[in-house]
């Protein structure tokens, strides 16, 4: 169920109870590893570029998190254009956080968000279970946590 309460996605942030839900579904690692995608990964699911760092800090990993999620933000501030509830944004940020590029967002599901229809998007949105073409159950129960806060209540 979608809660009335809509809100220009201009006026949103990815809220502390969003923050949490995203460190708890990306762990943290102090030292950098490949992830499932085979992506160098280090903190709360930061992608490296350089294979000059092997570990980092708490400050750092903090630091790193800081970053990508305020590049998921701004991801969703410029290619949303419907109203979305707090739920519905921290459940897209971490959506979009999980796929690793805040300069991409599939389009099936970001079509269907700007119909208005909800839960469309949504339903593309909980296909996304794979790292390359291989299943992953990690991903698939990600996708449902996703959806179950999607649709709560605040």
């Amino acid at each position: 169920m979608i809660d009335e309460r809509l809100t220009n996605v201009h006026e949103l942030t990815v809220s502390q109870r969003g923050r949490v839900f995203i460190k708890r579904w990306e762990g943290l690692s102090l030292e950098a590893y490949a992830d499932c995608a085979g992506n160098r990964t280090v903190g709360y699911g930061h992608k490296l570029a350089s294979t000059q760092i092997h570990v980092i800090t708490q400050e750092q990993a903090d630091y790193f998190f800081s970053l990508d999620v305020s590049g998921v933000i701004a991801a969703i501030r410029g290619t949303v254009h419907v109203r979305l509830n707090q739920n519905m944004f921290d459940a897209l940020a971490d959506w979009i956080f999980n796929l690793g590029s805040s300069d991409w967002i599939p389009r099936a599901a970001l079509l269907a968000l700007n119909k208005g229809e909800y839960q469309t998007a949504i339903f593309h949105m909980a296909l996304y279970d794979r790292a390359g073409h291989q299943y992953v159950r990690g991903l698939h129960d990600r996708r449902l946590a996703e959806v179950d806060l999607w649709q709560s209540r605040l």
